[in-house]
């Protein structure tokens, strides 16, 4: 049979297979079957694909010469997977796929997949993550300054001081003033008689009821501050201050009004931190502001002034011999110079109104009082708790909320000296009000009483405040971290975003 007759049978003979033929048609092939052994072939082979397409029989291994008539057939589209196309018509003289060619479409198929549901998962946990833009600190300067306030002012001994120097300027000024002497010839009393009188002060402050002016004058760096604040003590109630001079204040001067007796240090603790650091000597049958007094004054303790020298003497208090309030403080520079004065003058007992309650002021922000022992959580937590700086030592534990704080204040003393340290998440975006950039201590400083340094150190807000010297200011300054802002990893900020979605 020529190969002209056997293609113009290639319809009959897939019909043939398929049962299809009409009659005279299956005649016709069946008649060229007996003599074209080619026709044959094919015949036979077709019933074969027929059958593993149907499923009928074991489809077992399709003969080489079907599959390459197969993959002749598929011509240039044979590379193509058979899924992309089902629909169309194979153009003759093409090349179906190699079972090797499917396995690899499928691999690259189920690798894509994989891609992109990995590129979901880490675009949804990146959108969930929070904001890497922490938020702008409140003017930490002021809000320091505030807590710092709160906390000294429940001090037993003279912690009005801090309170009435809050917000005041510092001007230029030669006058030191004169330290107040002491009477030799009096009785001297014990260390631990002084201890006790120190902290029976602190109790009388808090439970007498009296009005009286409180003022206030500070020296330093050849710097003066003067102030004076109406004290309004309502018996175990609190004790309220007002600007003496209300009509006359600076901008941004903030009056404290104390809280309730309840908030007040542990007066024996203070005390006893200022025995630990200094020596306690002091006298009875003394006068101060026309009334009878006792003055207690704490020294350093390798220092062995003579008897009313002040070389080595860092603190007198002076307090009433008859109600044991304490009618004022001098501290001085170890070196005999006069820094900080404060006495309390117009004093009347039992006679404090509603009136004399007057005065509002800024809010602390931590309100809540931890146990020293949180401390170590805080750390873990990233917060920066060291349990003593500067050389003072911690002894008070404050945020702003008991779980999961935005803002921490830590309070160091030695009963003398108070430092405080003020942390709170965001970042400055220029200089807090007041404030001159000290680049020796990589910080914004603030000079007068008390003096503060502010900085950002990673996520956090530091502000540092002190009553004390500049030396220790700057101790406490270079104490405390001064890490770079950090920017969390891809993995990290992923992590972050699917802990926000579940909740963690």
């Amino acid at each position: 049979m020529s190969a002209r007759s056997c293609a113009d049978l290639a319809e009959l003979r897939s019909a043939f297979v398929d049962d299809a033929l009409a009659d005279a048609d299956r005649e016709r092939l069946l008649a060229h079957l007996v003599d074209c052994t080619a026709c044959r072939r094919e015949v036979a082979e077709l019933r074969h694909v027929r059958s593993l397409l149907t499923g009928s029989t074991d489809p077992g291994t399709a003969p080489v010469d079907l599959s390459h008539r197969l993959v002749s057939i598929a011509g240039e589209d044979a590379t193509e997977p058979l899924w992309t196309r089902p629909f169309r018509r194979t153009p003759s003289g093409g090349e179906l796929p190699s079972q090797r060619h499917l396995l690899h479409t499928r691999l690259v198929a189920g690798v894509l997949g994989c891609g992109l549901t990995v590129l979901a998962v880490l675009g949804m946990g990146w959108a969930a993550a929070p904001s890497t833009d922490t938020a702008q600190a409140v003017d930490p300067t002021r809000q320091a300054v505030t807590e710092f306030t709160t906390v000294v002012s429940a001090f037993p001994l003279d912690g009005r001081v801090s309170a009435a120097l809050q917000g005041r300027p510092s001007t230029p000024g030669s006058e030191a003033g004169t330290p107040t002497g002491v009477d030799l010839t009096a009785k001297p009393l014990s260390e631990a008689k002084a201890a006790k009188l120190l902290v029976r002060a602190g109790q009388a402050g808090d439970e007498l009821t009296y009005t009286g002016t409180q003022q206030v004058r500070v020296t330093r760096d050849d710097q003066q501050i003067a102030s004076s604040v109406q004290v309004s003590s309502h018996g175990g109630a609190g004790t309220r201050l007002a600007p003496a001079d209300a009509g006359h204040q600076p901008a941004g001067y903030t009056t404290y009004v104390e809280a309730d007796s309840s908030t007040r240090m542990a007066d024996a603790d203070l005390v006893d931190l200022l025995t630990d650091r200094y020596a306690l000597r002091g006298w009875v049958a003394q006068s101060f502001g026309g009334r009878d007094a006792v003055v207690i004054e704490a020294t350093e303790p390798t220092a062995h002034p003579a008897d009313g020298a002040l070389d080595g003497v860092v603190a007198r208090w002076w307090l009433d011999a008859r109600t044991g309030l304490l009618l004022g403080q001098e501290t001085y520079d170890g070196r005999g110079n006069l820094d900080v004065s404060s006495r309390l003058t117009d004093l009347r007992f039992d006679a404090v109104s509603d009136e004399d309650a007057v005065g509002a002021g800024a809010a602390a922000r931590t309100t809540a009082t931890l146990t020293l022992s949180r401390a170590a959580e805080l750390r873990r937590d990233g917060w920066i708790c060291a349990e003593r700086l500067a050389g003072l030592s911690l002894m008070r534990l404050r945020t702003d909320q008991v779980d999961d704080p935005e803002l921490v204040h830590l309070v160091y003393s030695d009963g003398l000296t108070t430092l405080s340290v003020v942390e709170q998440h965001g970042r400055l975006s220029g200089a807090p009000t007041g404030s001159t950039r000290n680049e020796t201590l990589g910080a914004w400083v603030t000079s007068g009483m008390p003096t503060t340094a502010s900085w950002v150190s990673g996520d956090v807000v530091m502000t540092v405040v002190t009553d004390g010297s500049r030396e220790t200011l700057a101790a406490a300054v270079a104490a405390l971290p001064h890490d770079e802002p950090e920017q969390p990893t891809t993995m990290e900020r992923v992590r972050a975003g699917w802990s926000r979605i579940f909740g963690r």
